[in-house]
């Protein structure tokens, strides 16, 4: 329900789930009296399915906003989805109608889990276009509307618009990890190997946000863990031409 870009799809509010609202100034909302009337509220499934991935509807999430102005080009029934750098789908949105505003929810890692399942904070968003019509996909070119509070990465509880999205025709293009990273888990050590032995710039930052190491690394580097406590640890990889995040658990 996002009434500033004319989104009204949330129809009623279900009980058992939780909704978060964004005001732009503070305001007083009163709940009338609730009685128990003895309906049971059944369990919510935590996962939604995608053309892609199964997406894990997780606590942190970043809303897009695409108008009908930029759907030019696509159909009914179209499906775009959002992609972190490593190729993971983390939110979906079907088109209804080119006529009508739609809104993407993307949604973050669950930092809890031993495998990155969406979004890190900071990290680049890429679309991608299913068409079940023809079976096609296509990468797809957005222009972010700098008027919004974020733009094209992703920001726990952000909100961001398009004012632009084309369809790449030259097709879809595989996501290609410049790096690997293991054992993960890890206990004493763990290597990391860059292709072409190009260099990077490595931060590792546990999931509270606190950063252990920034250092340049050049082709390969292992890493002493005696220093790290068990706990899962963000690896960040920046070269000249990628940007990639590793979700690693050490023991």
């Amino acid at each position: 329900f996002w009434p500033e870009m004319n989104i009204l799809s949330l129809d009623q509010m279900l009980p058992g789930r939780a909704y978060l609202l964004h005001a732009s100034q503070s305001f007083t909302l009163t709940f009338p009296d609730c009685e128990p009337d003895g309906r049971q509220i059944n369990n919510q499934n935590n996962n939604m399915e995608s053309p892609w991935d199964e997406i894990l509807l997780t606590g942190n999430s970043h809303v897009v906003a695409l108008p009908a102005s930029i759907l030019n080009g696509f159909t009914a029934g179209d499906v775009i989805g959002a992609f972190t750098s490593d190729g993971l789908c983390a939110g979906t949105v079907t088109i209804e109608s080119v006529a009508q505003n739609h809104s993407l929810m993307i949604f973050a890692n669950d930092s809890l889990t031993d495998t990155q399942d969406g979004f890190l904070d900071g990290e680049e968003i890429l679309f991608r276009l299913h068409r079940p019509s023809s079976g096609e996909e296509f990468q797809l070119l957005p222009v972010f509307d700098e008027s919004m509070p974020q733009e094209g990465t992703f920001t726990f509880e952000g909100i961001s618009a398009l004012s632009g999205l084309s369809i790449d025709q030259t097709g879809i293009t595989e996501y290609q990890k410049f790096a690997r990273i293991f054992p993960n888990p890890a206990r004493e050590k763990i290597n990391i190997f860059l292709q072409g032995k190009i260099q990077a710039v490595l931060t590792i930052s546990g999931i509270t946000g606190k950063k252990y190491v920034s250092m340049n690394i050049d082709g390969n580097q292992i890493i002493d863990l005696d220093e790290f406590p068990p706990g899962v640890y963000i690896f960040h990889l920046s070269g000249k031409d990628f940007t990639e995040f590793h979700k690693i658990v050490i023991r």
